[in-house]
C-alpha cells in the first residue's frame, strides 16, 4: 500500500512536533523531500563543521530514516542508526529497513545506550 505523503515541505508532517525546541545557537535546516539532505544546505553545513559521524534517529524508519541514511553514506559520512530511536509505519517495514540500513553502516544494530556509553568513556573526548 502506498504511504501517505509525509514530511515533504508544503504538507502538514513537516510542522515541528510540540515539545521538540529549539535552544540558542541551534542550527536549523527545512527538510523538504525523504531525505534530509535532498534540496537542502545540510551537507554544506555539515562539511563546514567538519562533521565526519551522524547519529540518526526518527520516524519513519522505511522512508526518512532510510533515505537519509542512504545519502548520508552516499556522501561518505560514518552514519549510525540509534534503532531503539526510531520507528517504522509497520513492525515488518521498520525491521526490512532495518536490515537495509545495517548493510550501509556497520552490519550490526546500533542503541543510544550504546552511543551514550561510548561519549561517556574516557577516551571518547580525544
Amino acid at each position: 500500500m502506498p504511504l501517505p505523503e509525509h514530511c515533504v515541505e508544503g504538507t502538514r508532517g513537516i510542522e515541528i512536533v510540540d515539545g521538540v525546541g529549539y535552544q540558542p545557537g541551534d542550527l536549523r535546516v527545512s527538510k523538504r523531500r525523504y531525505s534530509c539532505f535532498l534540496g537542502t544546505d545540510l551537507d554544506l553545513l555539515l562539511r563546514g563543521l567538519q562533521v565526519q559521524t551522524l547519529l540518526l534517529t526518527g520516524v519513519d524508519s522505511n522512508v526518512c530514516v532510510l533515505w537519509t541514511t542512504g545519502d548520508a553514506f552516499q556522501l561518505d559520512y560514518h552514519v549510525r542508526v540509534l534503532e531503539d530511536c526510531t520507528a517504522g509505519t509497520s513492525a515488518e517495514e521498520h525491521q526490512a529497513a532495518l536490515l537495509i540500513i545495517r548493510a550501509l553502516t556497520i552490519g550490526r544494530p546500533v542503541s543510544s545506550g550504546e552511543v551514550i556509553s561510548a561519549l561517556a568513556a574516557p577516551d571518547a573526548a580525544a
